[in-house]
């Protein structure tokens, strides 16, 4: 099976390379698909076995046409053997003349055969002198190029007694000792290249006399064994395209289904996914539902008591549930809108360098102020190396932090709630830890996963037992991960837990300082309502909406500003823009307003030259709506409702505190 790779010539390589390499190519194509290396072995051991048999069919071919070319010639040449003999060749000697009659008779006798026989290029004799070197007998002119005529030195008659001159002479020594042969091994003489048939002239006792040699071309002989090949190989490439052909089709086939599999698997994942996911915001509706008209219930029927009944006793209770669920009411929004944010990509971290000791006392005191339990304790507890500031977006931190220890009031019922701050250094890694601790009722291993998704609670009983929507984790999780960070958490149901937010310091310069060990509330980072601290400051209020501004101008003025309003945008500009007008130190405008908004007045004002600040006041706080307000020339951007303390220290911080060069919008 294998003669045809010890027997390889320059096409046999060709055409093998070829279908090797169109074979390996698909191969690699089709693994890189995903075809597996264990499901090609079978493959390539057939197209082994395909090349191995076309090396054997071509081999049996080429034999074949070998044979076809040695039976045609064996079939003749006794013949013409006998009839030189029996036409007197053993009176032909060396001195023989080269008119003698019976040397006449022979040449024709092989000139006419050579008509007859027109595959046949050359009938001649020799026989071996006393050196044991072959000489010519009988070689008659022979017209090689079928002219007609006999044209060349080449084509002349061999004179008697002419010197084979030629190394191999083995295939004449052995039809003298009686064998007829065939050699299919070409040889070129100076008459060309041939393959040859031998066979012995005998005389009348038996005894070997002469040779007679008939050749044939060689270039038709091999030129027919190529044809044989070339059929062969033709079929032996059908053969392994119809194999590699059927290995990318099976191929793609178990790939196409593997692919099914797998995306129906997905699909399959992806359904159940968002059934759950609608599960969970069902739940999360329902919650909502329930926290949104808690505080409702509580903010209108208190409204409805004061108006048929408002008395002083009344009023003042009436006044702290309206203001303590209106908070709640707040929270939920501003919980929802943050969730929304941190799905932005827009909404990137700010990073500022933040005070930390007097950052976490803010936050403990504001907790302390806004969510007071009686049965709580909340401290505040530092270690006694920290770094004096550091760098995060302040508000997002504050978010998290603030969510995280009211998390931990809500979920203790008596006990304590602490932030620990620490500061860690191991190797070249360095963090601080704002710990949140508490003694309440912790969380099953099994739930934490939860903790993080939209919607979700450790289980369905929180919802119902200390109520919220479950978006304040998922949210302040986005929030950490936005700046780089994460959040910690270790819990045992019934010995509390501990919700760690970790900031990553590696990156910062940092100066540590001492802190004793403390957990004493930080001072309230407020102005005292009794005094007046917007005091001689004139504020123009912009809003079409009456009771926003009657809102804004019983807050200002309570602290001390001189406040003068205007209905929309135009009315504004109007006023600032008068050849008479009376200074303001400081805008607050409205965004959304009819006939002129806020944009287009701000924009107005700054291309006139106003340079006061302007501060927006908007209830837009998706993504992007600060900057839409920073670039038409506002100052800072505070979202509706408003913390009076914070919107008072914004105000301070355009006047009195400092007066920053405004840039005028293009």
């Amino acid at each position: 099976m294998f003669q045809f790779l010890n027997n390889l010539d320059w096409l046999d390589l060709t055409f093998v390379t070829v279908l090797v390499s169109c074979a390996a190519l698909v191969i690699a194509w089709m693994m890189r698909l995903g075809t597996r290396l264990w499901f090609t072995l079978p493959w390539i051991v057939a197209l082994i076995f395909v090349l191995a048999g076309g090396g054997w069919v071509s081999a049996e071919a080429q034999k074949r046409e070998s044979l076809k070319v040695q039976k045609a010639m064996l079939s003749v040449v006794p013949t013409y053997a006998l009839a030189m003999q029996e036409g007197g060749h053993l009176k032909i000697r060396r001195d023989t003349a080269s008119d003698d009659p019976t040397y006449l008779k022979i040449i024709q006798m092989q000139i006419s055969r050579l008509r007859v026989n027109t595959d046949v290029a050359d009938i001649y004799t020799m026989r071996p002198n006393e050196n044991g070197e072959f000489e010519f007998v009988v070689d008659s002119e022979t017209d090689y190029d079928h002219s007609g005529k006999i044209d060349s030195e080449r084509e002349e008659r061999t004179p008697i007694g002419y010197q084979y001159d030629i190394e191999n002479l083995g295939v004449l020594q052995e039809a003298m000792a009686g064998k007829t042969l065939f050699d299919d091994v070409p040889y070129t003489d100076k008459w060309g290249t041939w393959v040859s048939v031998t066979a012995p002239i005998y005389d009348d006792t038996g005894k070997v006399e002469a040779v007679l040699g008939v050749d044939y071309p060689a270039d038709k002989f091999i030129a027919a064994q190529h044809r044989a090949k070339w059929v062969v190989m033709a079929f032996v490439a059908v053969i392994f395209a119809i194999v590699l052909i059927s290995f990318v089709s099976y191929a793609r086939i178990k790939l196409d289904l593997a692919r099914r599999a797998r995306t129906e698997l997905e699909l399959r994942a992806a359904r159940d996914q968002a059934n759950a996911a609608s599960v969970a915001k069902s739940a999360f509706l329902a919650n909502v539902s329930h926290e949104l008209r808690t505080p409702l219930t509580a903010i209108l029927g208190f409204t409805e008591l004061l108006q048929d009944d408002p008395s002083p006793g009344l009023l003042d209770e009436a006044l702290s549930t309206i203001k303590r669920n209106g908070d709640q009411l707040l929270a939920i929004v501003n919980n929802v809108l943050a969730l929304t944010r941190t799905e932005s990509a827009s909404d990137a971290p700010t990073a500022g360098s933040i005070a930390t000791f007097e950052f976490a006392s803010d936050i403990v005191n504001q907790v302390r102020k806004t969510l007071f339990k009686p049965d709580v304790t909340l401290s505040l507890n530092t270690g006694t190396i920290l770094p004096s500031r550091f760098n995060a977006d302040a508000d997002r931190v504050r978010h998290i932090l603030v969510h995280l220890l009211e998390n931990a009031i809500k979920f203790t019922p008596c006990g304590a709630v602490e932030l620990a701050v620490r500061f860690v250094e191991q190797q070249s890694e360095r963090w601080l830890d704002f710990e949140v601790k508490d003694s309440g009722i912790g969380i099953n291993a099994s739930a934490i996963d939860r903790l993080f998704q939209p919607f979700q609670q450790a289980d369905a009983s929180m919802s119902r037992r200390f109520g919220g929507t479950g978006l304040g984790l998922a949210v302040s999780h986005r929030l950490a991960r936005s700046m780089g960070h994460n959040i910690l958490v270790k819990s045992d149901s019934g010995r509390g837990s501990v919700f760690t937010l970790r900031l990553r310091l590696t990156d910062q310069k940092i100066n540590l300082v001492s802190f004793a060990r403390s957990s004493r509330p930080a001072g309230l980072n407020c102005h005292d309502a009794a005094s007046q601290p917007l005091a001689n400051l004139s504020i123009l209020v912009v809003d079409d909406q009456i009771d926003n501004r009657a809102l804004l101008s019983r807050m200002l003025g309570k602290h001390g500003a001189s406040v003068r309003i205007a209905e929309d945008g135009q009315i504004a500009v109007d006023i600032l823009l008068a050849p008479d007008a009376a200074p303001v130190d400081l805008v607050i405008m409205d965004m959304q307003m009819p006939v002129l908004d806020g944009y287009a007045a701000t924009s107005a004002l700054r291309k006139a030259g106003f340079s006061k600040p302007i501060i927006a006041l908007t209830a837009h706080t998706m993504p992007g709506d600060c900057e839409l307000c920073l670039a038409s020339g506002c100052t800072d951007y505070a979202s509706k409702p408003v913390n009076t303390r914070q919107f008072t220290n914004m105000i301070l911080r355009y006047t009195k505190d400092a007066q920053p060069a405004l840039p005028l919008a293009a």
